[in-house]
């Protein structure tokens, strides 16, 4: 005897935005804070529109994988993106919108993405990285480790 029992859920498609590149771009991580805003965290290449309407934000890579993180409205209006020269790999918001990005990197970085400066140099070695920044993409801390 053979029983089948399908349970189809509804689900209501609400929107998707896109935005395009000159390389491979992956979201790795999004997020909604208390209000309802999507944030999304990935790494890419190149030279990226990050504005999913008729605007235009481009970021720019400098050849190298860099993270990006990018906030929109619950209704996928645009709002900011910005570069983090590291790989991310996750990124996690608290209940007070502070955005926390974990990931690797190597070489000579700012982890500021602003105006200000937090250097970091890391040689010969991918050391891993945690990073916290404010609701609107403010740096507020970064701590590196890793070894040998």
């Amino acid at each position: 005897m053979l029983i089948l029992n399908s349970n189809i859920a509804q689900v209501n498609f609400e929107w998707v935005r896109a935005f395009h590149g000159t390389t491979n771009n992956l979201g790795l991580s999004v997020q909604n804070d208390t209000n309802g805003n999507v944030y999304t965290m990935g790494t890419y290449g190149g030279i990226v529109d990050f504005d999913p309407g008729i605007g235009v934000f481009n970021l720019n890579s400098n050849n190298v994988t860099n993270t990006f993180l990018q906030k929109m409205t619950s209704n996928g209006a645009f709002l900011w993106a910005l570069t983090i020269p590291m790989v991310g790999s996750q990124m996690k918001l608290d209940s007070n919108g502070t955005i926390y990005i974990v990931g690797r990197l190597s070489g000579i970085v700012d982890l500021d993405p602003g105006n200000g400066v937090f250097q970091v140099v890391e040689n010969n070695f991918q050391h891993s990285v945690v990073l916290q920044l404010g609701q609107n993409g403010q740096f507020l801390w970064a701590k590196t480790f890793g070894g040998t």
